[in-house]
């Protein structure tokens, strides 16, 4: 398991209390807010946004979420995130690598 996983898998819950830490950012392409955010339902946005944190929060052109970790970062039962998945894979922002259970992003090339 490489570093930036162990992180993910160790994040904790930010405390309400205290607002945010910075300076540290996950970039965001604003194709996000500006064409999609309209159209995606709270749990698809929940999944869509954990696996660009997974991905470009650790400097990644290629890296996935698994269900178990996409479970505990979005806190959404397993049956909504395999709905949103499902959504998500047929709007073709996301695809399911072959042969795993870890699904990521599709990146323009």
């Amino acid at each position: 398991m490489t570093q930036d996983n162990q992180d993910f898998k160790n994040m904790k819950t930010l405390d309400t209390t205290t607002g945010f830490i910075g300076p540290n950012y996950t970039q965001i392409p604003n194709e996000v807010f500006d064409d999609w955010l309209p159209q995606l339902q709270e749990t698809e946005l929940k999944v869509l946004l954990a696996i660009l944190r997974k991905t470009f929060g650790f400097m990644q052109t290629h890296e996935g979420a698994s269900l178990t970790e996409l479970e505990k970062f979005t806190g959404c039962t397993q049956k909504c995130i395999l709905k949103s998945i499902e959504l998500l894979i047929e709007k073709e922002l996301i695809e399911k690598e072959v042969g795993s259970e870890i699904y990521t992003l599709i990146l323009e090339t």
